[in-house]
């Protein structure tokens, strides 16, 4: 990300088995106050996602 990159001199390969790992993760948002709205938006959009891979 490109603050630690910033904050602490990061580069590119310098933690080759957590960038690949961190490749084929997702990052979902949560906090206690989405609403439902956003929630089936989120829903659809992985559903989508999913469905096209």
């Amino acid at each position: 990300q490109p603050f630690y990159i910033k904050q602490y001199g990061y580069k590119l390969g310098d933690y080759p088995v957590t960038e690949r790992i961190s490749n084929q993760c997702i990052a979902l948002p949560f906090y206690n106050s989405l609403s439902n709205n956003e929630i089936d938006i989120i829903v659809d959009v992985l559903k989508e996602a999913i469905w096209l891979n």
